[in-house]
């Protein structure tokens, strides 16, 4: 990809939030499969969440949505509460695909792209009153 094209692209709150969020899908699912070896899907679900959340409190406001430093804290307790709330929405939803009869595996997958749409919408709405403009 030319240069002239890297630069805008990276400018992208969306595209920055799709790296943070795919490297933290992966992780979590890789964690999740291997809690299912021990505990349910409900609490294997949580304490792979609790590992994204450690990540997404920290990099979503600082490198996909630029915030100032000095709104650190505020945009960080913002971003766990936002976390919390699709938490909830992707626990209704691995409920309703297991239910339906998917292995816990696949339901997870039905989870992720719910809870991303949601946190990106949410979190771009709150972080651009956070965020500053971009140098380059």
């Amino acid at each position: 990809m030319p240069i002239s094209l890297t630069v805008p692209l990276m400018r992208s709150s969306f595209f920055r939030f799709l790296i943070i969020g795919f490297c933290n899908t992966v992780l979590t699912y890789l964690v999740f499969l291997t809690l299912l070896l021990r505990f349910d899907p409900q609490s294997s679900y949580f304490l792979s969440w609790v590992l994204g959340l450690l990540i997404v409190s920290f990099l979503y406001p600082r490198w996909a949505f630029n915030v100032q430093s000095g709104a650190n804290k505020a945009s960080s307790f913002v971003a766990i509460a936002i976390y919390v709330s699709t938490y909830l929405l992707g626990l209704f939803v691995l409920r309703l695909s297991i239910g339906v009869g998917l292995p816990p595996y696949l339901s997870i997958v039905c989870v992720y792209p719910v809870v991303a749409l949601a946190n990106y919408g949410l979190m771009r709405s709150v972080f651009s009153s956070f965020s500053k403009p971009r140098r380059g």
